[in-house]
């Protein structure tokens, strides 16, 4: 029933039972996956959705709706919708990498405890097992003899010791020499592990529908990338530019101001000048009056002198007379 149900959704949209509206922006919805509406999201079941413990979108993957977004102008290319879509899938395409280079980790590790890591080749164990077979030989003869031939039987069954720690000798240092070559590696791509030593299986592990999955996302999230840093260095240069021009606003205001200022000086010392000048003018005016004040104290003063000599002759005159 709910796989059905998801097929539906799929094919028609979240709202198929509702009425239909053409308009209606279907890929908002919460249930609608981001990742798939801008080209791609890597855990869906056809790329490493379910694969290595990696769960499957629950999302729903909609080629309808994903018609109808690119259709509008929330899906244009540079819409800001879709930028933020797109950085949404830049997140989902790194945790999908991230996940593969642990996956590789453990793979390896897990190679380096297998019993193939001390493998030895055919030619080694062949030689071990022939040295093992002498050993016993030698044991063999030296239980076949009697008591008085003991000091034979002694010297072949120290032999045979010899002959048996030799190949235990011999099959450790083998060992230690394949441990040493084995070299468990983590393909860079997809996490698969391969011994670097073993011929054809770094190649074959190519063919792999997982490495040819993670290979389209490394592309994919190169692209998305690329346009993002494109996005970054227009919004900075853009930035940059609103930076400059505002600078250049306010030099302008500034020189503005400072013009204005010397405006005002001028006219401040326009405005000092004149009153200087009337100070002066009424300083030249007030000298003028005193000026003119004393001449006429004087002429005042000596009319009174005169007048006062006139009365002084009148009355000598008189008393002349009189007498």
């Amino acid at each position: 029933m709910n796989k059905a149900r998801a097929m539906l959704d799929a094919l028609m949209g979240p709202q198929r039972d509702q009425k239909k509206d053409e308009n209606a922006e279907d890929w908002k919805d919460k249930s609608i996956c981001k990742g798939f509406l801008v080209g791609f999201c890597p855990f869906d079941k056809s790329v490493v959705g379910g694969k290595r413990s990696m769960d499957p979108c629950d999302k729903i993957h909609s080629e309808v709706i994903r018609e109808k977004f690119d259709a509008h102008k929330d899906g244009q290319d540079g819409s800001e919708l879709r930028n933020k879509y797109e950085e949404y899938s830049i997140r989902d395409l790194e945790f999908a990498i991230q996940e593969a280079e642990a996956y590789g980790r453990r793979e390896v590790e897990r190679l380096r405890k297998e019993p193939r890591s001390k493998a030895l080749t055919a030619d080694v164990n062949q030689k071990i097992s022939q040295m093992k077979r002498e050993s016993l030989q030698l044991e063999k003869k030296a239980n076949a003899l009697d008591d008085c031939d003991a000091r034979k039987k002694e010297e072949l069954m120290k032999q045979s010791r010899e002959v048996e720690d030799e190949a235990k000798k011999y099959e450790k240092e083998e060992e230690e020499k394949v441990k040493a070559n084995f070299r468990p590696l983590a393909c860079e791509v997809c996490g698969t592990a391969y011994v670097s030593n073993e011929e054809g299986e770094y190649e074959a592990h190519l063919k792999y529908k997982v490495h040819e999955s993670y290979t389209e996302i490394h592309a994919r999230l190169k692209e998305l990338k690329d346009k993002k840093a494109e996005r970054d260095r227009i919004a900075k240069e853009k930035k940059e530019e609103e930076r400059k021009k505002r600078m250049e606003e306010e030099g302008k205001k500034g020189d503005e101001a400072e013009d204005g200022k010397g405006d005002e000086k001028k006219k401040e010392k326009s405005r000092t000048k004149s009153k200087a000048k009337g100070k002066n003018s009424r300083s030249k005016s007030r000298r003028r009056g005193s000026r003119s004040r004393d001449r006429k104290g004087k002429d005042r003063d000596r009319d009174r002198s005169r007048r006062r000599s006139k009365r002084d002759r009148r009355k000598r005159s008189r008393s002349r007379s009189s007498r």
